[in-house]
């Protein structure tokens, strides 16, 4: 059994993990987990429920409503997402900061930048904080290009990530754990 709870972390409800659950985790692409049950209430999951799966929360970001199957059965199949797949919805702007060097004054969501891979990693790194509120390091490995070209049009950080990770012909991964 797996735990859903609401996005205060209270249980909603408790339902099986059957053969037709999916996780998901690979490299640049997906990171969720998908429940699927049958049940014979139809009771909605609001946005921000989760689930912990692995010591990692995994959040709904939109809400779910099962389906009917047949008079009293209600099928669930609800996505899951990890806090690193949920870099496909948060924007990487360029940012201004107030004279406290904290404070974001404004964004600027289009941008070209031809610098390091290292300044790279950097806007990203900034990005996932002021827009998600988490600190993440970052390592770059010996061999990448010393300047690279991007360019974002209100992209994501999973999209710039992938760009950056492109123009060093390489592949970028997350280590969740804390």
């Amino acid at each position: 059994m797996i735990n859903i709870m609401s996005a205060s972390g209270k249980l909603l409800m408790s339902v099986p993990i059957l053969k037709d659950a999916v996780v998901r985790e690979e490299l640049m692409t997906d990171d969720f987990v998908r429940l699927v049950w049958n049940s014979d209430k139809g009771d909605a999951l609001p946005v921000g429920c989760y689930i912990i799966h692995n010591n990692e929360r995994y959040t709904l970001v939109k809400p779910y409503a099962p389906s009917l199957v047949n008079e009293g059965s209600y099928k669930y199949s609800p996505q899951f997402d990890s806090r690193v797949a949920r870099w496909k919805k948060a924007l990487v702007p360029i940012y201004t900061y107030e004279a406290d060097g904290k404070t974001v004054k404004s964004r600027e969501f289009d941008w070209t930048f031809t610098g390091t891979p290292d300044n790279a990693m950097f806007m990203i790194q900034q990005a996932i904080l002021n827009e998600t509120g988490e600190i993440w390091a970052y390592s770059i490995d010996d061999g990448m290009p010393e300047t690279i070209t991007i360019s974002s049009q209100s992209s994501s950080i999973w999209g710039v990530l992938s760009e950056i990770a492109e123009c060093c012909e390489t592949e970028w991964w997350a280590r969740k754990s804390t």
